[in-house]
């Protein structure tokens, strides 16, 4: 097809310069152009419509995805790096997850809850015993900022009833030193024990009770009793000797003189002998 249309523009070209004309080309190009467009035209009818859109579609597809590869490949550094960061989060998470302090706490608390509870109402049942209270007991409260709470409770009660409403004064005080009792005795510290009057109300079987107790405690910690009892200081007296601790005396006093407050004497203003026995 070049060929002949080379061939018919140099003839254009002689004409137009009257010159030698050329003889025109071979005019078998129409018949041959007509087969040809014959050939395509059976061609076109040949094609399906939905393969060929389908084929559109699909190519259009690569066509994106090639598309999108090449700018990945633009971002490649930026994609690692923010892969890297989620999965280290990932890993982050789950560390927490597992160190949660408050899981830790609670769990903590549930087996703190479980075993001290026993033993604190183990040794408050011998403590109030001994105090002549042992128709109280100590229930689990559950855990507080790592502590464990424990309330008394009537044993066996058939009615709820507040313990005051119920108990004498002197009950009361003796249920008190039971849990302060229970508190020393479990506290590994060994810290010194200070008490002021702790046997008001108590008659004199519990407060020889508390007399022994004491004088135990100062086998290994200081004790400290301020009291203004003569007959608890004598049994305190006679107990600490009898537990083989030292019993110190001290005596503070106002002076009669000039009325100076916090004078300190080395020993009791009395003197208690034991009684014989009959």
């Amino acid at each position: 097809m070049l060929a002949a249309i080379e061939a018919w523009g140099k003839r254009r070209e002689a004409l137009l310069a009257a010159g030698d004309v050329p003889a025109p080309p071979d005019l078998g190009l129409s018949a041959r152009l007509e087969t040809k467009g014959n050939a395509y035209a059976v061609d076109a009818r040949l094609i399906d419509a939905t393969a060929f859109n389908e084929r559109i579609a699909d190519l259009a597809a690569v066509q994106r995805e090639l598309t999108a590869t090449l700018r990945l490949a633009e971002v490649a550094d930026d994609v690692r790096a923010e892969r890297d960061r989620r999965r280290e989060e990932a890993l982050l998470r789950e560390a927490r997850r597992q160190t949660d302090t408050r899981g830790i706490s609670r769990t903590l608390g549930d087996l703190t809850a479980s075993h001290v509870t026993v033993v604190v109402q183990d040794r408050f049942s011998r403590e109030s015993q001994d105090l002549q209270v042992d128709s109280v007991t100590l229930l689990g409260q559950g855990v507080k900022h790592g502590a464990v709470l424990h309330k008394p409770e009537f044993v066996g009660a058939a009615i709820k009833a507040e313990l005051s409403r119920v108990l004498s004064e002197g009950e009361q005080t003796a249920l008190g030193l039971s849990g302060f009792f229970v508190e020393a005795h479990l506290d590994g510290s060994k810290s010194a024990i200070v008490l002021d009057d702790p046997v008001t109300s108590l008659d004199h079987l519990r407060r020889d009770v508390v007399a022994d107790r004491l004088s135990r405690f100062a086998k290994d910690r200081h004790v400290i009793v301020f009291t203004h009892d003569m007959a608890f200081a004598a049994s305190l007296k006679k107990r600490a000797h009898a537990n083989g601790v030292e019993f110190t005396e001290r005596t503070i006093e106002r002076r009669l003189a000039d009325g100076q407050p916090g004078i300190v004497q080395p020993k009791h203003p009395w003197m208690i002998k034991a009684r014989r026995p009959r």
